[in-house]
């Protein structure tokens, strides 16, 4: 580990400062200047002061024997409360470049501390800001201080989500490619320093409502929603808060109580819906298309019940079971195992499109779940 780089003045010198009536020689002079002025090396911690400060470089004073950079890409969690005239810690990548000047780093010189300082973000729940170094097909490579973490895709806010029709991986990796080296507030949710384990989000951040949004909206209200992404999972949206507008989703089985598999081609970027919110928890907004339409399922228990015997039409088969049509917005399951006696597969003994007598088994109205069993 590498450790600051102090000059000392030799023990039988410095007895001979301290004692008044010990004469310090020219060659004494010359000993301590020779200390002194050891060049740092690289791997070296040196105390620096900071001389200027922009977004690209730290310039510093290197002991008083150099001046020294700190590029932006060195820089650390710290650079936002580093002042001109501070004193602070750099570690020494390169003692003398072709300019004739040090070139510094934070970020290492930093490195035993960020551990210690993630987990008092993630127990206090500050936000950080963290430098994207790369991007892979489930999320990015970011880094905070010399440390480096992975920030999911499913943990991106909605303005930064590959919003990719179809969920096409080479669309999702360009689209992630193009957040490589900027800047992103993020919370620390996972830190484990013995497992090298950090992981981000930024979502937490942006989607979180200050008290004056919060009061601003209740639950079971009606808003005008304006879709921003369209993904495989639901819609993006945004609403408008007291002061601000406010991202939230309308999850994909929450759009109609039908079953539609092509429901995305229905709806467009930029389009306004009504919605009603359903969740306001951890600061995130959750909202429903399908509340503002009359419930199937309050109605169905007045018309079914457990030991009716019904003609259905399969609508999907799975290697679990069937979906079978009860009404037009409602589905019950007949599981493989209600099939028959040693049914291995569905298509054994049913086929899609397809109508077939039924036994309903069970009707769940808080889970919205209909058993059914094959009668033959």
């Amino acid at each position: 580990m590498p450790t600051t780089k102090t000059p000392k003045i030799p023990k039988e010198l410095k007895n001979k400062t301290e004692d008044k009536k010990t004469k310090i020689t020219m060659d004494d002079l010359s000993e301590i200047s020779k200390q002194q002025l050891v060049p740092f090396t690289t791997g070296d911690v040196v105390e620096v002061e900071v001389l200027s400060k922009s977004p690209h470089k730290i310039i510093v004073d290197v002991a008083g024997l150099t001046t020294g950079i700190i590029p932006e890409k060195e820089f650390s969690y710290t650079y936002d409360d580093i002042k001109v005239g501070d004193k602070i810690y750099a570690y020494i990548l390169n003692s003398e470049n072709e300019n004739g000047m040090s070139i510094l780093s934070l970020k290492q010189a930093d490195s035993e501390k960020v551990w210690e300082t993630l987990l008092v973000k993630k127990t206090n729940n500050e936000t950080i800001k963290v430098r994207i170094k790369s991007a892979n097909r489930g999320g990015l490579i970011a880094e905070f201080g010399n440390s480096e973490g992975f920030l999911p895709v499913s943990q991106l806010s909605s303005s930064h989500y590959p919003k990719v029709e179809g969920g096409n991986q080479s669309l999702i990796l360009r689209k992630l490619q193009e957040l490589v080296n900027l800047f992103l507030e993020v919370k620390v949710i996972t830190v484990d320093k013995n497992s090298q384990k950090l992981i981000f989000s930024e979502k937490s951040v942006t989607n979180s409502i200050d008290n004056e949004d919060l009061e601003s909206f209740t639950l079971g209200q009606i808003v005008d929603a304006k879709i921003t992404g369209i993904v495989d999972f639901g819609l993006f949206v945004t609403i408008q808060g007291k002061n601000n507008p406010i991202g939230g989703l309308i999850h994909y089985t929450e759009i109609s109580w039908k079953k539609d598999d092509q429901w995305s081609k229905k709806f467009k970027i930029g389009e306004i819906v009504k919605a009603m919110i359903t969740s306001l928890k951890n600061g995130r907004i959750a909202l429903s298309i399908k509340s503002l339409e009359p419930n199937p399922w309050e109605k169905i228990s007045h018309k079914y019940k457990s030991g009716d015997k019904i003609k259905a039409e399969v609508t999907s088969i799975t290697p679990f079971g069937a979906f079978v049509k009860i009404t037009d917005n409602i589905e019950g399951l007949v599981h493989i195992s209600n099939l028959g006696k040693d049914i291995a597969d569905p298509h054994d003994v049913l086929e899609n499109n397809k109508k077939y007598n039924f036994e309903i088994l069970s009707i769940d109205l808080n889970q919205h779940k209909i058993s059914l069993k094959l009668v033959k």
